[in-house]
Order: structure tokens, then sequence, then C-alpha cells
């Protein structure tokens, strides 16, 4: 597969850029950056997960020096491209780690199994989009997946769309209990994003993060920057250790 390093030079600093602790959510993705673990990034439709997961790509790569591959499966990847892109040129960084990205529409298992084992030595894997993935279940996809991180100590991240129903759920946490292919991952990372408010429009975009079995006994609540195209965590929430 052709990679795209989206990190192109080392940048310098200058005082028009945004400082990186603007984009800095690693208190609370530390868990799912960890070799050996296959976890998920899962919201119901248009709730904000690309946009996380390239927020997650330019952390692993510019706050926690992990080289990063972006494998993008689902429609939209050249926007996907642009947005990273358009990202790191507000911030602030030096770095020698790569952001590798590439595009491709539905792809099987076997195929994606092989491109990670043979072109990928080290770093975090980012797949937007299981169902993307041909395979006889989602339980195979993650088994397979999951064998390939333990091998290498690669930490692997997967986005999935979620049922409608997760709006009405009581308690979010529980919606790894009906959605059940959720339960194989390592660790899950819930996004929640109220419908629209007209009332209260500056807080219409922000989000919730669940992170079930976990730490955070709370919901994070993360800003989403508009203008800048990323989220950014409001300093008092709890994040996990």
């Amino acid at each position: 597969m052709d990679f795209e390093n989206l990190i192109q030079s080392e940048k310098e600093c200058d005082t028009t850029d945004i400082p990186l602790f603007e984009i800095d959510i690693s208190g609370l993705i530390s868990r799912l950056l960890k070799g050996g673990k296959v976890s998920a990034v899962a919201s119901r439709p248009a709730m904000g997960k690309t946009t996380l997961l390239c927020q997650i790509a330019m952390n692993a790569c510019l706050i926690n020096n992990i080289n990063c591959y972006y494998f993008c499966l689902c429609q939209g990847g050249d926007y996907i491209k642009r947005k990273i892109r358009n990202q790191l040129s507000n911030l602030c960084f030096a770095t020698d780690t790569k952001l590798m990205f590439a595009q491709h529409g539905e792809i099987c298992i076997d195929e994606l199994s092989s491109i990670i084992s043979n072109e990928i030595s080290d770093g975090v894997v980012i797949i937007d989009g299981i169902e993307q993935i041909k395979s006889p279940s989602y339980r195979r996809t993650i088994a397979v997946l999951k064998h390939i991180a333990e091998e290498k100590n690669t930490a692997i991240i997967l986005s999935g769309c979620l049922p409608r129903l997760f709006r009405f759920l009581g308690n979010k946490n529980a919606i790894a209990d009906k959605v059940k292919y959720l339960s194989y991952f390592d660790d899950l990372l819930l996004i929640h994003r109220e419908p629209f408010d007209f009332d209260n429009v500056e807080n219409a975009d922000d989000i919730e993060i669940f992170m079930p079995e976990s730490e955070l006994s709370t919901p994070a609540i993360m800003e989403y920057l508009c203008g800048r195209g990323y989220y950014k965590l409001i300093a008092d929430n709890q994040t996990p250790v």
C-alpha cells in the first residue's frame, strides 16, 4: 500500500502558531496507544469519530513521539488528509516521527493484516472504518488484528459506527453490553453528542467521552474548536491514569 507522510519536515515554532497543549489529549487516550492492544473509538453517525481519530494520530506523533499509520477506509479520504494537514499547519512542533496516511476502499481482513504485518514495523495503526473490512465477522476481524498487535507490540485503533439506540441509553457505558462486538476490544472510547440545541449554540458541538471499565468515573467534556478543526479537552475534566 502506498503511504504518504503528512509530516513533511520539522516545523520551527512561530509566535502565530498554536501550542501543542491545544490538541493534547494524551491523558485521555494513553491506554489506547499501548502496544499489543486493539481498541475502538465508537459513536453514532456524524458524532466526531474521524475528527477525534485525526487528533489521536497527531497526539501519537507530536506529543507521544510514536509513528502513526492512518488507514482511511471510509469515503472522503482526500478531505481527511487535508483536514490533518490543516491542523498540522496551525501547530507549533518539531518532530522526527512520521504520520503516514493511506486511502483504501473496502479491504478484506487478509489483505489488511498482510499490509500491517509486512509494511509496518513500529508505531500506532489507526483504521477508520471497521465496517469497510470484509471479514466473516467483526469478531474474526478483531481476533486477527489482536494477534498482529501482540506479535508486533503495536497498538491498533479502529473506528466503529453505533446504532442510534446509543442516544437513548440512560447509562451510556452500557452500550458495550448492547453492541456485542465492542466487548472483544481491549479498550473502548465512546463518543456522545446531544442533538443540536438552538438555545445553547455555543455548546452544540461539544462531545462527551466515556471509557467503560476505566478510571474515568465521569465523562470527559471536549470542546470542538470549529475554526481549527479539533477538540480541546476542558481543563477541569478528569482523565484516566
